[in-house]
């Protein structure tokens, strides 16, 4: 199983190691309406009413103030690791009562152009802030970015494009399979990160020594299982254009003339 750390506030999924509880809030309407995006979002936990509201008197009157008030007054492990910061959230990652919240028109529409972060810098009229009342206590919850979510590429389409060299060159290509599959059937072209040996690539991936952030990637694997779950991983930590292979390389060697490995 993957060991990338996540906060403790995430709702369990089964795809993943690390599972825990999510925030809980009062539901909206309009969240449906955001699913084909992403958000990245911080907050301060408390123990009450009164803490919240002067925390959110704070940031509202200083931006600025958000990182340090997470770090010194938040009880969730976010605070002290990452002032606040619960990183790239996708539809569904969270219950949907709090779904609903940083989904929300109200909240996106507020939002710089998709991909776009509130510098830390900026005025707090540039933010919107929430507070929520939850099982763990009392929220200070801003959204600073949103962004396309990651989504699938069908197989004909990367056919077309891989075997067609300019195209080829404006995709960012992943293979996570293991290394003995790439020795059996391997693709040209692609970075090999196995993901059972995530522990040993995150941080050059993470840090972006290794990889380009905002170029289109396209993940693969043997069916589409792994990549879809490193695709998600992807777009979690910043990637801002990554597409799950749907088929993986069995499929494109049933697609393609060029290629008919399988195993």
């Amino acid at each position: 199983m993957l060991g990338f750390q996540f906060p403790a506030l995430f709702k369990p999924r089964a795809s993943l190691s690390r599972v825990s509880k999510s925030l809980v809030r009062m539901c909206t309407s309009s969240a449906s309406q955001n699913k084909n995006v992403v958000v990245r979002a911080r907050h301060i936990l408390v123990d009450t009413a009164e803490m919240a509201s002067a925390c959110l008197e704070q940031v509202q009157t200083d931006r600025s103030k958000f990182a340090e008030l997470a770090k010194t007054l938040s009880k969730c492990p976010s605070g002290a690791a990452k002032q606040g910061d619960l990183g790239w959230i996708r539809p569904g990652e969270m219950l949907p009562e709090f779904d609903a919240v940083i989904f929300s028109d109200e909240v996106i529409s507020q939002l710089p152009e998709k991909g776009s972060p509130i510098p830390p810098s900026s005025p707090s009229s540039e933010s919107s802030f929430q507070l929520a009342k939850t099982d763990f206590g009392f929220h200070v919850v801003e959204v600073t970015a949103v962004r396309i979510a990651a989504g699938d590429m069908m197989m004909d389409e990367f056919v077309t494009r891989y075997e067609d060299v300019s195209e080829r060159e404006k995709m960012q290509l992943i293979d996570v399979r293991e290394q003995w599959e790439v020795e059996v059937a391997g693709l040209d072209g692609f970075l090999i990160l196995p993901m059972s040996q995530y522990e040993e690539w995150a941080p050059d991936v993470e840090s972006g020594e290794v990889v380009d952030f905002d170029k289109e990637t396209v993940v693969m694997c043997h069916h589409g299982m792994r990549s879809a779950q490193m695709a998600a991983y992807f777009s979690q930590i910043g990637f801002t254009n990554v597409r799950n292979l749907v088929g993986g390389i069995d499929q494109y060697a049933l697609k393609s003339s060029q290629f008919t490995k399988r195993y």
